[in-house]
C-alpha cells in the first residue's frame, strides 16, 4: 500500500495554488500592518489578492494575517466571509510552501469561522484542504471522511470547481484504501464535470483511469495510460509536477509489475525531472523507492543509503510532532462541536418534555371548553332554529305585501282606463249638447293656495301614483320632492300634504317603500339581476351609499338584503 501514498499527494497538490515564497521575517512589514490596520477587510482581501496575482506573497500574506486577527464574536456576516476567507489563502500560502502544520492550523480556524456563518461560500474548500493534509501524513481514513463532508456541502452551495477537485482526491484515496467500487464511482462523476477544454482537466482524467487500472491489476493498460501522458503534459504546457507525477506512476507500476529495469529508468526520470523544476517532495519519495527496489534486488548497501536519504528529507518536509499537536487541536474542536451538539439536543429534550405536559393541559382546558361549548351550540342551534322560522315569516309575509301591492296596482290600472272611458264618453256626449268655452281648453293650473279641495288632492293624488307605478323616476339617486313636484306640474308642499294626508307619512319612506319593493323584486329576479351584487342592487333603485340602503331595506322587511336573496334561492 506505501506504493500509492504519492499517489494522494500528487491529487491533493494538483488542487493547491501554484508555490509561494516564505514570509518575511517579524518586523519586516510593521510600517505596512500599521498603515493597514485602519482598512475594512473587504479592501484588505482586494490588496492582498492583487498581490498574491503579482507573486508579491509576501505582503498577501501580511495582509491577509491581519484580517485574520480581527476574528471576534461580534463579526458581522460580511466580516465573517472576509475572515474565512482569510484564513483559507493564508493557509493555502503555507501549503504551498510545505509547511502543512501551518497551512492545517489556518485551514482549522477559517472552518470555524466559517461554520459560524450563514453563507458558508468556502466551507468546501476548507473541508477538502484539511482532508488534503490528513492524506499528505498518510491518515487516508480521516482525509476521506473530510473530503465526504467538503463534497456534500459543494452540492450543496452548487461549488462546482471544488466538487471536481474533490471527487479526483476521492478517486485516489479510494484507490489508496483499495475501494474499486468506490474509485471507479468518482471516476465516473468527476469525468461528468471535465472541462474537455482545459488541459489539465484532460490530464486528470486519464491519470485516475490509470490509478484505477493499476489498482486492478491491469498493469500493461495502465502503463499504456501514463506513457500517453508524459508527452502530452509537456505539449499542453501545464505544470511540471504532473509530468514527473506521470514518471512517479511508470516505475511503481513497473515495480508491482516485476519489472526492475524498467522500474529504474523511471526513478531517474523522476528524480531529474523533480530536481529540475524543484519539486521536492518527488524526488524525496523516489528515494524511498529506490531503497525498496535495490532491498527487492539483494544491494543492500544502496538499499540503506537510500533508506537514509528519504528518512532525512523526509523529516524536514513533515514534522510528524507538529501534526499530531494540530490534529489533537482538531481532535478537541470536533469534541466541542459535539458536546455543544448534545447539549443542544438535551435541551430540545427537556423542553419537547415541557412542551408535551403543557400540551396536556392545554388539551385538558380544551376537552372542558368543549364541552362548554358544545352545550353553548345545542342552545344557539335552537335559537338559531327559532331565528330562522322568523326569518322566513318575514320573508313571507314580505312576498305576500309585494304580491298584494302587484295586484292592487294592477286593479288600480284597470279601474284608471275604465274612468277615462267613462270620462272620454262623457265629454263626447258633453261637446255634442253644448259649445265649447275658451275656459275648457286651457291646461289644469297650477294650485297656488295651500288650502285643497277633494278634488285637487284626488287629482294630485293620481299624478303621483302614476309618476311611482308607471315609472322608474324614483330610482335615481338624486329623485326628491322638489322633482316629483316638478314631473306632475304641482309644488312640492301640495305634493307634501297630499302624501301626508293619504298616506300618513313623510315623502322619505313614501319613496323607500317604493325603492325596497323594487328591490325586493330585483333580488328574487336571477334572469335579470343574477349577475348584480347586493350593493349594485341598491344603487339600482336609488342608494348611493350601501350601508343606507341595508339599514332602509332591513327596518321596512326586518331582513337584511343578503338574507332575503338567501331565502328567496332556498323557496325557487
Amino acid at each position: 500500500m506505501d506504493t500509492l501514498l504519492r499517489i494522494i499527494l500528487f491529487a491533493i497538490l494538483i488542487t493547491m495554488p501554484p508555490s509561494y515564497a516564505d514570509a518575511a521575517a517579524e518586523g519586516k512589514y510593521t510600517k505596512m500592518i500599521t498603515t493597514m490596520s485602519a482598512e475594512a477587510s473587504s479592501e484588505l482581501m482586494k490588496q492582498a489578492d492583487e498581490y498574491l496575482a503579482k507573486k508579491d506573497n509576501e505582503r498577501a500574506l501580511v495582509l491577509y494575517m491581519i484580517v485574520c486577527n480581527r476574528q471576534s464574536e461580534r463579526m458581522t456576516e460580511e466580516e465573517k466571509e472576509n475572515c474565512a476567507e482569510a484564513y483559507l489563502k493564508a493557509g493555502d500560502v503555507y501549503y504551498a510552501q510545505g509547511d502543512y502544520i501551518r497551512a492545517l492550523e489556518f485551514y482549522i480556524n477559517g472552518l470555524k469561522v466559517c461554520e459560524s456563518s450563514h453563507q458558508r461560500k468556502n466551507i468546501a474548500v476548507l473541508y477538502k484542504n484539511i482532508g488534503n493534509i490528513y492524506c499528505v501524513f498518510q491518515d487516508f481514513e480521516k482525509g476521506e471522511n473530510y473530503y465526504d463532508k467538503g463534497y456534500e456541502y459543494s452540492k450543496r452551495y452548487k461549488d462546482t470547481d471544488t466538487e471536481r477537485k474533490l471527487l479526483i482526491n476521492m478517486t485516489a484515496v479510494a484507490v489508496w484504501l483499495d475501494k474499486k467500487a468506490n474509485a471507479e464511482k468518482y471516476h465516473r462523476l468527476a469525468g461528468k464535470l471535465i472541462n474537455r477544454n482545459d488541459p489539465v482537466d484532460v490530464f486528470m482524467d486519464s491519470f485516475t483511469l490509470g490509478l484505477i487500472q493499476a489498482m486492478d491489476k491491469r498493469y500493461e493498460k495502465a502503463i499504456a495510460t501514463f506513457r500517453r501522458l508524459v508527452p502530452f503534459s509537456r505539449t499542453a504546457g501545464i505544470d511540471p509536477q504532473y509530468e514527473c507525477s506521470t514518471y512517479e506512476e511508470l516505475y511503481k507500476t513497473f515495480f508491482k509489475s516485476g519489472d526492475v529495469d524498467s522500474t529504474l529508468h523511471y526513478l531517474d526520470k523522476c528524480v531529474s525531472a523533480a530536481k529540475a523544476h524543484g519539486i521536492q517532495y518527488k524526488y524525496v519519495e523516489a528515494y524511498k523507492y529506490y531503497s525498496e527496489v535495490y532491498d527487492h534486488i539483494g544491494d543492500t548497501d544502496k538499499a540503506q543509503a537510500y533508506k537514509a536519504k528519504y528518512l532525512t528529507m523526509s523529516d524536514s518536509i513533515y514534522n510528524m510532532r507538529r501534526f499530531d499537536v494540530v490534529k489533537n487541536t482538531q481532535f478537541q474542536y470536533e469534541m466541542d462541536k459535539t458536546n455543544k451538539e448534545i447539549a443542544e439536543l438535551h435541551a430540545k429534550q427537556k423542553s419537547r418534555e415541557q412542551t408535551i405536559m403543557f400540551q396536556r393541559i392545554i388539551l385538558l382546558i380544551i376537552l372542558l371548553a368543549a364541552i362548554g361549548v358544545s352545550v353553548s351550540l345545542v342552545v344557539v342551534y335552537r335559537q338559531k332554529k327559532r331565528l330562522d322560522k322568523s326569518y322566513k315569516d318575514l320573508y313571507n309575509l314580505n312576498r305576500k305585501y309585494i304580491a298584494g301591492h302587484e295586484s292592487m296596482k294592477q286593479r288600480h290600472n284597470d279601474d284608471k282606463k275604465q274612468i277615462q272611458q267613462l270620462q272620454e264618453e262623457l265629454e263626447a256626449m258633453r261637446n255634442s249638447s253644448m259649445p265649447t268655452t275658451d275656459s275648457d281648453s286651457k291646461e289644469p293650473r297650477k294650485y297656488q293656495s295651500s288650502n285643497l279641495n277633494d278634488e285637487q288632492k284626488e287629482h294630485i293624488l293620481e299624478a303621483i301614483t302614476s309618476i311611482m307605478e308607471n315609472s322608474d323616476a324614483f330610482c335615481s339617486t338624486d329623485f326628491s320632492l322638489d322633482r316629483l313636484a316638478s314631473l306632475i306640474g304641482s309644488n312640492s308642499k301640495y305634493v307634501s300634504q297630499v302624501i301626508n294626508d293619504t298616506y300618513h307619512k313623510n315623502f322619505n319612506s313614501y319613496v323607500n317603500e317604493y325603492r325596497i319593493i323594487l328591490a325586493c323584486q330585483r333580488l328574487t329576479d336571477s334572469a335579470g339581476y343574477g349577475n348584480y351584487t347586493i350593493k349594485a342592487i341598491g344603487e339600482s333603485v336609488g342608494y348611493k351609499s350601501n350601508a343606507s340602503f341595508v339599514n332602509v331595506f332591513r327596518k321596512i322587511t326586518g331582513l337584511t338584503p343578503s338574507q332575503y336573496q338567501k331565502m328567496a334561492v332556498s323557496k325557487d
